[in-house]
């Protein structure tokens, strides 16, 4: 240190500014490769969730339109990241997030509430993995709403690489490349979802003329994307999986990661979406729910299963569910889920079940009006031949929309499985030579581990309070009333009549046409009063002036 001093005590002023200045531009270049350590080596410590309520967590992460977050020093005084210098290549995510408390999936880069999307960009930029938003070309596969979770959501993006610039797998960031390939039919409508399906596709639909290369693109398509070179990498990539999850908070965890052409689309390229929906069955005639279910099967108009978007110029209804059956729960991933026999003498309050529903693409809020008409069958208020009521047209007057009727609610909705063509995701669930602590793949079981915990730790005490309460009564509680009016559902769908009015002889919603006009006649109004205050503003000025 000493002999440090002694030579630079000797230099004049100019020559240490130079050393400082060379200094920096050596150490620039490798601030993300510090970061990546930094970030992929921390002590394995799992830290306990919060003792504060999540919501109060997510509301303390909220930002207000047109606040301003002040950053660190060390944030304002660090030199912008070079990305031009590294490498990038094109990947997809695969993410499991719980939506509970969060305003949906989608995100923008003016969000002022708090979304999946805006919590991911913000890990992404952290870690200095993406520059912004625009530059990494950025899709997902389904868009899912607010309180809505997911297990198997797959985002694409290009992200800073290991690779060497110009190898063989890295692109330049920047929008995706223009793609002649079909696009999926009404992949463009999905559940919360985004666009509407292209005219040629309805007509598709309408006549029959729809292939299975239709579905999952054109054979030569698939080829292509099944030739690309996964596994072309000379050295080991970043530990994205490490990195992200220990930026991410708790209940959004990315699961695993693949190469893919620059082209990929996760939501264009996706060929299934398959969601479940978790109920306690308790009161419930699940063999109803079971017939009801199976009605769902096929091609159908699901314009009374949806809400309508006016912003959306949707074209048609038509959706195809090729799968739609109830199990409990642990069971309904097996092969004969569907024929699972139902005791109905062993339901409980504590006894779930599982209603799965697949198909290519859904329209909004399509599985949460299905699951209301479920309920309603379970319940013995309606019978199952409601839905084929439903879906049945010539039963329903022109140009209205669907009768009134809540929709169930959205946090047992889960998102948990996007499906795509044979060989063109390569999934990786572990990181590549992480050389101390625990696989990435151990640790992000833990944490979920930890997040369950969590959650069933406030469960039983709920159970434990039930008990409690259930003991001070004597003679004990009626388990059948109490089941009743927990399931209770009064009133005509619009809350203006307690006595139960069966679904096809309700109050209708406004159709298509009425929507559209009450928004036009909504934005006039606003773009009237938004001229009147204008307007007022001039005049107070000329009369300021005049003043003057």
């Amino acid at each position: 240190m000493e002999d440090s001093a002694q030579k630079y005590a000797s230099w004049s002023r100019e020559d240490l500014i130079a050393q400082i200045l060379q200094y920096e531009s050596n150490t620039h270049n490798h601030q993300a490769a510090a970061i990546t350590d930094a970030v992929a080596h921390q002590p394995d410590s799992f830290p306990r969730p919060s003792a504060a309520s999540p919501t109060t967590h997510i509301a303390k992460r909220t930002r207000t339109e047109g606040s301003k977050q002040k950053q660190p020093r060390s944030a304002r005084n660090a030199r912008p990241f070079d990305f031009s210098q590294h490498a990038a290549r094109s990947i997809a995510l695969k993410i499991a997030y719980l939506g509970w408390y969060y305003y949906g999936l989608a995100g923008t880069d003016s969000d002022t509430v708090e979304t999946i999307e805006s919590v991911l960009f913000r890990a992404l930029i952290t870690a200095r993995l993406v520059p912004d938003r625009p530059s990494c070309a950025w899709s997902r596969s389904g868009r899912t709403d607010k309180g809505v979770s997911a297990f198997g959501q797959v985002v694409g993006l290009k992200i800073r690489s290991a690779l060497p610039k110009g190898q063989e797998g890295t692109v330049n960031w920047g929008p995706k490349p223009h793609s002649a390939r079909v696009k999926n039919g009404d992949a463009m409508d999905i559940e919360d979802g985004e666009g509407e399906p292209d005219e040629d596709e309805d007509m598709k639909a309408v006549d029959g003329m729809g292939s299975a290369a239709d579905a999952s693109g054109s054979d030569n398509d698939n080829a292509a994307k099944s030739a690309f070179p996964v596994n072309s990498t000379s050295k080991s990539e970043l530990p994205y999986l490490s990195i992200l999850n220990r930026i991410l908070p708790p209940e959004i965890r990315v699961l695993a990661w693949s190469p893919v052409p620059e082209d990929f689309d996760a939501r264009f390229d996706c060929t299934y979406r398959r969601y479940k929906y978790f109920f306690s069955a308790d009161g419930l005639n699940i063999q109803a729910m079971r017939e009801a279910a199976r009605r769902l099967l096929g091609l159908h108009d699901f314009r009374n299963f949806c809400k309508i978007d006016t912003a959306k110029n949707l074209q048609s209804f038509l959706r195809t569910v090729t799968s739609a059956y109830i199990a409990p729960l642990g069971q309904e991933d097996k092969e004969d889920a569907e024929d699972i026999q139902h005791d109905e003498a062993a339901i409980s309050a504590d006894t779930f079940y599982v209603f799965v529903i697949q198909g290519k693409a859904f329209l909004w809020h399509q599985v949460r009006c299905i699951v209301a008409i479920l309920f309603l069958v379970g319940r013995g208020l309606e019978s199952p031949t409601i839905v084929t009521d439903l879906l049945d047209m010539s039963k329903h007057p022109d140009n209205v929309g669907r009768p009134q009727y809540e929709m169930a609610s959205e946090i047992p909705l889960v998102l948990v499985e996007c499906g795509y063509p044979p060989n063109l995701l390569s999934w990786r669930t572990c990181d590549d030579n992480l050389e101390d602590g625990p696989p990435s793949e151990v640790k992000l079981v833990a944490r979920l581990r930890d997040t369950w915990r969590h959650h069933a730790t406030k469960a039983a005490q709920i159970r434990s309070l039930i008990g409690d309460t259930e003991a001070m009564v004597e003679g004990g509680v009626d388990a059948v009333q109490v089941a009743n009016i927990v399931n209770a559902v009064t009133g005509d769908g619009t809350g203006k009549d307690k006595k139960y009015v069966k679904v096809m002889e309700r109050q209708r919603c406004d159709s298509m046409e009425e929507r559209k006009k009450k928004a036009e006649e909504t934005q006039a109004r606003k773009v009237l009063v938004r001229e009147k205050k204008e307007k007022g503003k001039w005049v107070r000025m000329q009369d300021v002036k005049a003043r003057q």
